[in-house]
């Protein structure tokens, strides 16, 4: 499964340069699949190698860090793009809200 992660990264990069070039961002489009791939690449690497002495110390330190970075990335969206966060709300919907729906036109001549 950890492959396929690292095939879909490596996939957007020649999907994006390729066929919509105009759209290429090298940030979105090559600087962050290349991230994610490197990313997924060390478990998979220990899926085939031994683990090392303490691998749940390495773990706790890089989900921390992980949560400080995402506090940091808040912060500065915060600071400066006050809107990007506001527009998170239109990317996330609840899956339990009903949906509005208009009634029916009632039959003509009733």
């Amino acid at each position: 499964m950890i492959r396929i992660y690292i095939a879909v990264c490596l996939g957007s990069i020649l999907y994006y340069y390729r066929e919509r070039r105009s759209e290429f961002n090298p940030l979105l489009h090559l600087v962050f699949p290349i991230l994610g791939a490197a990313a997924f690449a060390f478990p998979l690497y220990y899926q085939f190698k031994d683990w090392p002495d303490n691998p749940l110390g390495y773990g706790n330190r890089i989900a921390i860090g992980w949560m400080v970075l995402g506090l940091i990335v808040l912060f500065v969206l915060s600071a400066t793009r006050p809107q990007a966060l506001e527009n998170a709300d239109r990317i996330f919907v609840d899956d339990e809200a009903p949906m509005a729906t208009t009634p029916a036109p009632a039959p003509a001549g009733k």
